[in-house]
């Protein structure tokens, strides 16, 4: 070791290995401050004194710039009382950990830095170092992946399919979505105590080897699977499920669908198409479908027993053949295709064996969604013997309808022997009642009534003495009551008779009159039957029109201004006018005989 001499010299030496060793550090420090990639400043009395190139760079601003500048003013506003606290925190020599704020560079640019501080001294005063890294795109990336975190739980979440998560290992629930605690019936804080056991509606061996399949594979359909609610009741899922990465470990991640619904929706289906096929199937008539063109794709039994053809013979024939007049098919192929459905269209077919049969025909269209045929399907019934039955019933009825018009004609002809002043006098009446009945627009069938009440409406008469029918003075008060008694009397003698008009009820009714006045009974406007009211009117005008033994025959044309006269009084009004008509407008005429010669 030198001899350095004195203690005087001891001490230069050391005292310029001491400012050699403090100028190699400032050097050192200089050479650490300009050249770190990291932006650093020195902030004394709030000032910023010294600031690196990087800093320079991140602010935007020169050294010129920045020096002297107040360091707050980089700093975002809302973030500068955070900045303040941990300022005052290191200057108390307080620990705390780097924090991160905003700053708006030159540019106005906002960034993320990251920021430490440390007390030193400069120039022999208190100061601050203190450097920060830009943390924006980290930031940014962090926030991208909180977003995406997010959209993730909220997908999860808001799916209306059920989502789970589980360990394949413990087996234990990890995470569920809304849909899964609605579908099974559990409350969120239920579910991480589940273990998968206790809902897949199977055994363990079969749920360990698929968590092995799920494991092995990464993702797999395990398809259609039963699953046991809280409550117990059972409910089919369609589930996937696929293994994920989360936390440094393998979880099960999976979804299950709820089918139920298509369950039952498939069943209906199956069950429909079973009712289908036997009604098809066993059906009495003859079931058909074809194509637009007319040709049969499919028939039934049924077809095949009543047109005497194998299914072979009848599949792909054209339904055609089978009309007894081609030209009628074509006819209900235009009706059909306007109004896609038809009910008992009545058409004559012809079997194998060349017979005609008459059949109603029920057809639809089935069309694509463009609206195009796809094809028909009709039913046809054979009512061949239907309609033999209903001639022979017509032809049966004819004959009754002729037997009861004579029964009525010999009884007419009974009463009008006792009282040859009054013979043809029902004949008439009834004639013209039907005229009436005609020109008002009744049906065929009430004109048949009013037509057989007429040609009997005084049978009643049949109970009267003869000489007090023929007098020809004035009634006596009894002798005019037992008059007035043969409507009830022929009512009486026809009710019983099951007639298919209400004969008996004209009879007894055709002396009531509008205004209540008339008898037996003293009726009034509609009580009294329509029928009644219009043989009523022709009973006036044929008896004012005709002879009789208490006086001469009066004429058609004041036995018309009789019923003008109290028209809607005693008489119905319409039933009135429509008797003028008759005689003014039609020229209706009244045969009657009067001392032999004929009398209008």
């Amino acid at each position: 070791m030198k001899d350095r001499g004195s203690p005087r010299d001891e001490l230069t030496y050391r005292c310029k290995k001491l400012e050699t060793q403090q100028n190699q550090a400032k050097e050192l420090f200089k050479a650490l401050f300009v050249s770190s990639p990291i932006g650093l400043y020195i902030v004394q009395d709030g000032k910023f004194k010294l600031v690196n190139p990087q800093f320079q760079k991140l602010s935007g601003y020169s050294e010129q710039e920045l020096l002297g500048m107040d360091s707050l003013r980089l700093v975002l506003s809302d973030d500068t009382p955070k900045v303040r606290e941990n300022a005052v925190k290191m200057l108390k020599g307080e620990r705390y950990s780097p924090y991160e704020f905003r700053v708006v560079n030159k540019e106005g640019k906002t960034l993320w830095v990251m920021e430490r501080v440390t007390s030193i001294y400069y120039k022999g005063r208190r100061a601050v170092l203190g450097n920060f890294m830009d943390i924006t795109d980290l930031k940014r990336t962090e926030e991208a992946l909180h977003e995406t975190e997010e959209r993730y739980k909220m997908l999860i979440q808001q799916s209306v399919e059920a989502i789970y998560m589980f360990d394949p290992e413990t087996k234990q629930v990890l995470e569920t979505n809304a849909a899964f605690l609605n579908l099974l019936g559990y409350q969120l804080y239920e579910v991480r105590k589940l273990s998968v056991y206790d809902f897949v509606a199977h055994d363990r061996d079969s749920i360990d080897a698929n968590i092995k399949r799920i494991l092995m594979h990464g993702a797999i359909t395990l398809g259609e699977r039963v699953w046991r609610r809280k409550d117990g009741t059972l409910v089919n899922v369609h589930l996937t499920a696929s293994k994920i990465h989360q936390k440094g470990r393998d979880i099960v991640f999976a979804i299950a669908r709820d089918i139920t619904d298509n369950k039952r929706a498939e069943e209906a289906l199956r069950e429909s198409e079973e009712r289908y096929y036997t009604l098809f199937r066993d059906s009495r008539d003859a079931i058909y479908i074809t194509t637009r063109d007319g040709s049969l794709v499919d028939v039934n039994q049924a077809a095949l027993d009543t047109f005497g053809y194998t299914r072979k013979e009848m599949i792909g024939m054209n339904i055609r053949m089978i009309y007894a007049n081609p030209d009628e098919w074509l006819k209900f192929q235009e009706v059909i295709e306007d109004t896609s459905f038809l009910r008992d269209y009545e058409v004559r077919l012809r079997r194998k064996d060349g017979t005609e049969i008459d059949c109603l025909l029920t057809s639809s269209v089935r069309r694509a969604s463009d609206g195009s045929i796809l094809e028909y399907q009709g039913i046809i019934r054979d009512i061949t013997k239907y309609k033999q039955a209903q001639r022979k019933l017509e032809q049966s009825m004819e004959k009754l309808r002729k037997a009861m018009g004579g029964t009525i004609q010999v009884i007419a002809l009974t009463v009008e022997t006792r009282d040859p002043y009054t013979a043809g006098h029902q004949r008439r009446v009834a004639n013209l009642a039907r005229a009436i009945a005609t020109e008002m627009g009744l049906s065929e069938e009430q004109i048949d009534g009013i037509r057989m009440a007429g040609v009997v409406h005084d049978l009643g008469k049949i109970s009267v003495p003869a000489e007090i029918l023929s007098k020809p003075g004035e009634l006596t008060e009894v002798e005019f009551r037992l008059i007035k008694s043969h409507p009830q009397v022929g009512y009486d003698i026809l009710k019983e008779i099951d007639f298919p008009w209400p004969v008996a009820q004209i009879v007894l009714q055709h002396h009531e009159r509008m205004d209540g006045s008339g008898y037996p009974r003293g009726l009034k406007g509609a009580e009294i039957l329509l029928e009644a009211r219009i043989l009523g009117v022709a009973d006036v005008v044929e008896a004012m029109a005709s002879h009789r033994p208490y006086r001469p025959a009066l004429g058609v044309d004041k036995a018309l201004e009789e019923i003008s006269k109290n028209r809607g009084i005693l008489y119905d009004p319409e039933a009135v006018d429509a008797c003028l008509r008759l005689f003014t407008q039609r020229g209706f005429r009244l045969e009657i005989e009067n001392n032999g010669s004929n009398t209008v």
